[in-house]
């Protein structure tokens, strides 16, 4: 999965009242500034706190971690010295099946959060 690289800039001017009403806003929900003026600009769901806003981001760490781990399992499949198991629950390929299975799962839920 490629990390969106965000380089263009919007600026605008605001009061230091607005600025400040902008920063508590984005801290109330667990969001950076600039992440809560995109939601905001695209019209994107707000999280309804600062607890989904925290466990929209835990899930999105859970759903890295998961694709690091099919990624170090490819990578210890490729090796030969690295014992296969086959025909099992445990063999690299169903592994690699069921993660990707609850890494979609997971977007899914997170999505409706």
């Amino acid at each position: 999965m490629s990390r969106i690289v965000r380089t263009a800039t919007v600026k605008t001017h605001i009061t230091p009242g607005e600025r400040q009403e902008l920063m508590a806003q984005a801290h109330r929900l667990g969001l950076t500034v600039s992440d809560y003026i995109r939601r905001v600009m695209i019209n994107f769901r707000l999280p309804e706190s600062p607890i989904n806003a925290r466990a929209i981001g835990d899930l999105y760490k859970v759903n890295a971690d998961l694709a690091r781990l099919g990624n170090l399992l490819k990578m210890a499949m490729d090796d030969d010295d690295f014992p296969v198991p086959r025909n099992s629950d445990l063999a690299p390929e169903s592994l690699l099946q069921r993660m990707e299975e609850i890494r979609r799962q997971l977007k899914t839920k997170i999505e409706k959060l």
